[in-house]
């Protein structure tokens, strides 16, 4: 919930309107008489007709308990005291909603203290009233936010799947290597109960965990406002993820396995087999991080429009391929050349699976309809 007091801008309709579609409701506090008020209103698209909008002798007439139960349908309010300002403000705290307060002057300092967060824009505001803004707006005015707006929910999502990635990858390595112990039980030919060489996953740990990592400070904003408004703020990690971040870690392991029990039993070489789990590890890993930001096909096109991401993803790519070939790296590795293209064309089809694999399932809160 936005509330601000008068500002005349070319462009506040078509931020206004923004913000109601967003899912924000927006409150209007004007210095002009109840008439006037209610035509720019009305102009700007707050309120439909005279019924939504109050002057201060009206709202003086008012106690409390009236006031609450219309507090969520009085959107203009027309010269407005102080202490009127700040009622406003705590009534609607009351009844659940946030607060953000446009203050201009010294009169707004109250209710912008009481207010969730408040604002002030320096071009619009004094400075007495800029100094106790929690946020000072530069430049673009009221525009500002919405791409304030943006941020935080873009920042929240892609916190939220960057988290869901970096936890299935965990997943998928611990299923590996416990599988793999599984598989030497059973199996006595094998030579270690490890799938994977020491040295092999600390080298995984380095590209999926640290330089992959660098990737997710950065992301590119899509879609718009008005289709992201959760009704409130969704579980970091809610039920419905938990699943999907169990199975996503549980494939790729499976996957890993197949890699390296198939590659063991056709050439019976240890060292080539580890190599061929490690890199399909890594593969898959990587390829897996496309489907862990919001829905499976927008997320895709988010990691391809995202430069930070494919530089640093080619970038592990890179490194992995001089552990393969590199004659010091394979030595500090312990890896062998893959020569065959055969087991490269596997490698890529089980990475192609986790970009195509329907099982991202990720949360949706319900959206609130537009004020």
């Amino acid at each position: 919930l936005i509330v601000f007091t008068s500002i005349e801008d070319a462009k506040l309709k078509q931020s206004i309107k923004s913000c109601l579609d967003s899912g924000f409701k927006v409150v209007s506090m004007m210095d002009w008489d109840l008439e006037k008020s209610t035509e720019f209103g009305i102009g700007l698209g707050l309120i439909q007709d005279r019924q939504s909008a109050i002057s201060r002798e009206e709202l003086s007439g008012l106690d409390d308990k009236d006031f609450e139960s219309m507090a969520d349908l009085l959107l203009v309010y027309s010269q407005p005291t102080a202490d009127q300002k700040l009622n406003v403000v705590r009534t609607l705290k009351r009844r659940g909603h946030s607060i953000g307060f446009w203050g201009t002057s010294a009169d707004d300092l109250q209710a912008m203290r009481v207010a969730s967060v408040s604002f002030a824009a320096v071009n619009q505001a004094d400075q007495i009233t800029q100094h106790n803004a929690g946020c000072l707006i530069l430049k673009d005015g009221f525009n500002a936010i919405l791409d304030l707006a943006l941020q935080a929910r873009s920042a929240y999502e892609s916190l939220r799947g960057s988290v869901r990635w970096i936890l299935s990858c965990s997943i998928a390595q611990m299923i590996t290597l416990l599988i793999g112990f599984g598989v030497y039980l059973y199996d006595s030919s094998l030579e270690t109960p490890l799938l994977l060489d020491v040295r092999q996953i600390v080298w995984i740990q380095l590209v999926i965990g640290i330089v992959s990592s660098i990737s997710l400070g950065k992301e590119t904003n899509i879609g718009n406002l008005q289709y992201n408004r959760p009704q409130q703020v969704p579980p970091f990690l809610p039920p419905e993820q938990s699943w999907d971040i169990l199975m996503r870690g549980v494939i790729i392991a499976l996957m890993t396995n197949v890699a390296f029990v198939v590659s063991f039993k056709t050439t019976l070489n240890l060292q080539l087999s580890q190599t061929i789990a490690c890199t399909t590890l890594v593969s898959t890993l990587l390829a897996s991080s496309t489907q862990c930001h919001r829905e499976q096909w927008e997320s895709i096109k988010n990691r391809l429009s995202n430069p930070r991401w494919l530089t640093v993803t080619g970038f592990c790519i890179i490194l992995q391929l001089a552990v393969i070939y590199v004659p010091f790296m394979q030595d500090i590795f312990n890896t062998e050349s893959l020569v065959e293209l055969k087991q490269w064309l596997g490698i890529g089809f089980l990475s192609a699976i986790m970009i195509v694999l329907p099982l991202n399932l990720s949360y949706r809160p319900r959206t609130s309809p537009a004020y």
